[in-house]
């Protein structure tokens, strides 16, 4: 039983973790910002001229265009951008709560045998 409930913490932990991710917009008006902000392997939004949004995977960042797999988007067709990064505040949230709730279930089982309770 004990096991069990250490086990559905660590698979609550585990839901919670994609959500350390979020899109944060890069500002595009220098190309430069976007080369240093973007990276092949990257997941980006990006809203072109004509109104149209692709989300995808950017295999590489040219000088003059983002690249995806059968996608490539020139610098002057991107109206908006955004890349998915890691939200350091909710990821350090989310391994210190889960440590903590962690530490208090082995406490509490820990106690619970000691008073002769299971």
């Amino acid at each position: 039983m004990k096991k069990l409930s250490i086990l559905r913490c660590l698979a609550a932990l585990l839901v919670a973790l994609p959500g350390c991710k979020s899109m944060q917009a890069v500002t595009h008006d220098a190309w430069s910002n976007v080369t240093a902000n973007v990276e092949a392997g990257d997941t980006v939004e990006v809203v072109t001229t004509d109104g149209q949004i692709e989300r995808f995977v950017v295999t590489q960042v040219t000088a003059d265009a983002l690249v995806g797999n059968e996608i490539h988007i020139a610098k002057e067709d991107i109206t908006r951008l955004q890349v998915r990064a890691v939200h350091k505040g909710r990821t350090f949230g989310a391994a210190f709560g889960g440590a903590a709730a962690a530490l208090v279930i082995v406490l509490a089982a820990a106690t619970a045998a000691f008073l002769g309770g299971g």
